[in-house]
């Protein structure tokens, strides 16, 4: 397993806070957690790629799997099958996070899109790795550049 950057403590509220503000300021997409082994694992999507943000011990996730059940008014209670919600999180301005939770054999698996509007993530055709012979074409069929 590659080194983790954190151990994460504290109070589960001020834990799940950090954790979103941190991966805001990193452009992270995705936040990936999930439980194996009694310990929580935390990954973020950057850039297209998932990189270890921290651990938790098996009572800090489960704390912190409440605080994102609830801010994304999910049942707390339900723990058998996939939810889905999202909230507001402020951070000099909104940022929208997606929430989906889905049971695993290890207990629930969450992943968080961050959606933040000031953040320009549209490429142009030259970034997205197509062919040249397939930009031509699309080239020639619309008005995209």
């Amino acid at each position: 397993m590659p080194n983790l950057l954190w151990v994460l403590t504290g109070d589960a509220v001020s834990t799940v806070d950090r954790l979103i503000q941190y991966s805001i300021l990193n452009n992270a997409s995705d936040i990936h957690m999930d439980i194996q082994d009694e310990r929580g694992y935390i990954k973020l999507r950057i850039n297209g790629k998932l990189f270890y943000y921290g651990m938790t011990d098996h009572f800090l996730y489960l704390s912190m799997l409440g605080v994102i059940k609830s801010r994304a008014q999910m049942r707390i209670d339900i723990h058998d099958r996939g939810q889905d919600g999202s909230f507001v999180f402020f951070h000099k301005n909104k940022i929208f996070i997606r929430v989906s939770i889905n049971p695993t054999v290890h207990g629930e698996a969450i992943v968080m899109r961050i959606l933040n509007p000031n953040v320009n993530n549209f490429k142009t055709l030259d970034d997205l790795g197509m062919d040249d012979e397939l930009i031509t074409c699309i080239r020639e069929y619309t008005d995209l550049e």
